[in-house]
């Protein structure tokens, strides 16, 4: 998990400044972020479920 977390923490430092993306763009951005982290959230929550078999 922490290393999901490392990832994803790059992703969102990688991402250029505000002011040098269009709304659209940073719109898109965060729909994506929120994308991943959900997906995240479910593969970890999938593995935990897993654990109680």
């Amino acid at each position: 998990v922490s290393a999901l977390r490392l990832h994803l923490f790059a992703a969102i430092k990688s991402v250029p400044p505000a002011n040098t993306l269009s709304t659209g763009m940073l719109v898109a951005l965060l729909i994506i972020k929120i994308n991943l982290l959900a997906n995240v959230i479910l593969i970890i929550n999938n593995n935990n479920s897993y654990t109680y078999l």
